[in-house]
Parts: C-alpha cells; structure tokens; sequence
C-alpha cells in the first residue's frame, strides 16, 4: 500500500527554479498520489520527485530534490580511493536503482538536485552512452561499500547556476 505524496518546500522550491527557466513541470507522484509504481508482487519503481519537459519541448527530464535540513541522512564527508575528499549525499540502493530504472524505461536523464546551507547543486545522475543508461559515474559512486547507501558526490556536482548556464553543453556530454 503507497501513501499520498505532497511536494516537500525543497521540491516546491525547485519547481518554481525549472518554471523560471522555461521548463514545463509536473509532479507524478502527486498525479498517481503515490512515491512509486507498484505490480502487486512487491515489485515497484520510485517515481522522481519532478518530471519536465525542456523549453524546446524536445527533451523529457526527470528531476530528484534533496534537502540536507529535513532528510533522515545527512551528508557526510567521504574519503575516497581515487582522491576525491568532499561531502557526499548517501541514497539507499533501491532508491539509486529506482531512478536509474526510471531513467532507462523513460529515455530521459535524471538530475538529481541538492539544496544544503550553501545553496543547490545539482548534476546528472544517470547518463547515456552510445545507448546504454546506466549512472552518471562522475557524481555517483555505485560500487562504494557504505551502510548510508550509495554516494552521490556533491562536490562534483554543478552550483545550479553554472548547471542551467551550461545545460545543453551539458545534455551533450551526458545524454548522446
């Protein structure tokens, strides 16, 4: 049984930010009034916080917003192997793997946006290569063994400003 969803201030918030740049926005989960598609088996794909259509109305997007003030998992400081050392943004695995299905059975990228005291960042959560979806590796970590879930790196991710100013070149290099 799913429970109605309403949009968090975060998610109103970011809406508002895709509105004033020309998106058209609309919320699934309010529409279906539940966080995921169900089959009855126990089976489900988390629905997005936010689903758009690009000013051009040529590109579907999907949109996830976290807010770091009212989330369960706050982010932390990593320490990785590979030298990033930064905070990050932990996301349980079925969670991850939600959006990613989502992304692959839709053909649309998913960003994932994150409001924190320093303001929003957000950055491509799934990417395309040559036809094949999987996560967008610059920003998530999906092999990192971590009881808070799957590392989303914050650091790497675009301050919103830069990310809209660069969106299409952006949408080139993640979405081919």
């Amino acid at each position: 049984m799913t429970t109605p969803h309403t949009f968090s201030h975060a998610e109103s918030e970011f809406e508002e930010i895709l509105r004033s740049h020309r998106f058209m926005t609309a919320s699934l989960k309010s529409a279906v009034q539940a966080p995921s598609i169900e089959d009855g088996a126990g089976l489900y794909v988390i629905l997005p916080d936010i689903l758009a259509i690009d000013p051009d109305g040529v590109q579907g997007w999907c949109f996830e917003v976290k807010d770091e003030a009212t989330s369960s998992y706050k982010m932390r400081q990593l320490e990785m192997t590979k030298g990033y050392s930064g905070p990050a943004w932990f996301l349980r695995y079925r969670k991850a793997l939600g959006y990613l299905n989502f992304s692959k059975a839709f053909d649309c990228p998913c960003v994932i946006a994150i409001h924190t005291k320093a303001g929003w960042r957000a950055g491509f959560f799934t990417r395309r290569v040559n036809g094949l979806v999987d996560y967008n590796r610059d920003i998530v970590v999906p092999g990192w063994k971590d009881p808070g879930g799957i590392p989303v790196l914050f650091g790497q991710m675009q301050p919103l400003r830069v990310f809209f100013e660069s969106i299409r070149t952006l949408q080139k290099q993640f979405w081919q």
